[in-house]
C-alpha cells in the first residue's frame, strides 16, 4: 500500500535562529566573565608572591625605603594588566563579521578616555542603565554610535532588544526609519532582532506587516514565512481567504505560497475541512486532487466508508479517474481482499468485473 506524504516534512520554517543566536552570544559573554575574573586573580597572586619573596632579603640589604619601592612597582604592575585585560580586542563581540575591535572602527575615538566618555553620554541620554557594563563594553567595542542609540531611545524600543540585538541592528545597516514603521504600526515586539533584520534586508513593506497583522495572522507565520509569502506576492486577499474558513494553521508558509500559486479556491479548501479531511493530505496532495477535479462527492464517498486513509493522494486521484466507486472498494474490504492490494490492482480488479 502506498504510503500518504506527511505535511510535517513540508514545514522547514520551524528553526528559530534568533533563540539559537541569543543562547550563544549569553554564553560567550558568561565566559568571557569568568576568564576575565580568572585573569585578574591570577595576576594579583602572581605579584603578591614576587613581593613576599624579594621583600625580605631586600629589606635587610637595603632598608625600608627600598621595599617600599618594590612595593610600588608591583602595583603598577598589576593595575597595568588588569588594565590591559579590560581593554583587549577579545572582549570584542563578533557579528556577522562586520565588527570593529576596538581601535579599528573609524567611529570610535582612540583616545584613552574614550570609554569613560562614551558612559557618559549614554549616561546624559538616560540610557547608560539600559545595558548591562559588559552590555556598554560590548555596544563601545563594536562601533555602535550614540547618535543610533540615542535615536532608538527617541522612538522608545531601545528596550526591545539585547544589547547584542542593537549591535546587529546597527552593524547591519538597520536604518531608524524602517524600525519606527514597525513601531508605529505595533509588530516590532513580533520579531527577533535576527528577523527585524531579514525582514529589512528583504524590503518587506510597512504596508504588507501592517495587513498580516490587521486581520490577526501575522504571528502564524516565521519571519523566513512572512519574507517568503511578501517575495513571492501572495495577496493578502487570499491569505484573508484562508483565515476567514479557519485553514491558514494547516500549511506552513510553503504550502500556502503553493496552493496560492496553482489556484486552489477558497471553496475547495472549505469543503475538504467541513468534511474533516483536510488534514489527511499535505498541501501537494490538495493540490493534486484539486488540479486533477477530484470532486468533494468521491472524497466524501471515501470518507464515509472509512476508506479515505486508506490510499494516497496519487492513489485518490487514480481510483477517481476510473470510476472505482466506494461500494467495489467495499466489497473488497468485505472479503479481507483489500489489505493485500495496491490501488492500482484495486482498478484492475474492478475493470475486470465490469468486461
Amino acid at each position: 500500500m502506498q504510503q500518504k506524504e506527511k505535511k510535517a516534512s513540508n514545514s522547514p520554517d520551524q528553526f528559530d535562529l534568533d533563540n539559537y543566536l541569543d543562547e550563544k552570544m549569553n554564553a560567550d559573554h558568561a565566559q568571557f566573565h569568568a576568564d576575565h575574573s580568572s585573569e585578574r586573580k591570577r595576576s594579583f597572586r602572581t605579584a603578591a608572591v614576587v613581593f613576599a619573596v624579594l621583600a625580605v632579603p631586600i629589606m635587610v640589604v637595603f632598608g625600608g625605603d627600598a621595599v617600599d619601592n618594590v612595593q610600588d612597582t608591583l602595583v603598577e604592575s598589576v593595575l597595568n594588566s588588569t588594565q590591559n585585560l579590560q581593554t583587549s580586542p577579545e572582549n570584542t563581540v563578533i557579528l556577522d563579521g562586520n565588527v570593529a575591535s576596538g581601535n579599528e572602527s573609524a567611529d570610535l575615538i582612540t583616545t584613552p578616555n574614550d570609554f569613560v566618555e562614551y558612559m557618559a553620554a549614554l549616561k546624559s541620554l538616560g540610557i547608560l542603565d539600559e545595558f548591562s557594563t559588559t552590555g556598554v563594553q560590548a555596544l563601545y567595542n563594536n562601533g555602535v554610535t550614540i547618535d543610533y542609540l540615542k535615536q532608538l531611545s527617541e522612538i522608545d524600543i531601545i528596550d526591545e532588544f539585547s544589547y547584542s540585538g542593537v549591535i546587529a541592528l546597527h552593524n547591519n545597516n538597520v536604518t531608524i526609519d524602517y524600525l519606527k514603521q514597525l513601531n508605529d504600526i505595533d509588530v516590532v515586539d513580533e520579531f527577533s532582532y535576527s528577523g527585524v533584520i531579514a525582514l529589512h534586508n528583504n524590503n518587506v513593506s510597512q504596508n504588507y506587516l501592517k495587513q498580516l497583522n490587521d486581520i490577526d495572522i501575522l504571528d502564524e507565520f516565521s519571519y523566513s514565512g512572512v519574507i517568503a509569502l511578501h517575495n513571492k506576492n501572495v495577496g493578502i486577499d487570499y491569505l484573508k481567504q484562508l483565515d476567514a474558513i479557519d485553514v491558514v494553521d494547516e500549511f506552513s508558509y510553503s504550502g500556502v505560497i503553493a496552493l496560492h500559486d496553482n489556484n486552489v479556491s477558497q471553496n475547495y479548501l472549505k469543503q475538504l475541512n467541513d468534511l474533516d479531511i483536510l488534514d489527511e493530505f499535505s498541501y501537494s496532495g490538495v493540490i493534486a486532487l484539486h488540479n486533477n477535479n477530484v470532486t468533494i462527492d468521491y472524497l466524501k464517498q471515501l470518507r464515509d466508508a472509512d476508506f479515505i486513509d486508506e490510499f494516497s493522494y496519487s492513489g485518490v486521484i487514480a481510483l477517481h479517474n476510473n470510476n472505482v466507486p466506494a461500494s467495489f472498494i467495499q466489497q473488497l474490504s468485505d472479503r479481507d481482499l483489500l489489505d493485500d492490494m495496491s490501488y492500482s490492482e484495486v482498478i484492475r480488479a474492478y475493470n475486470t468485473s465490469n468486461n
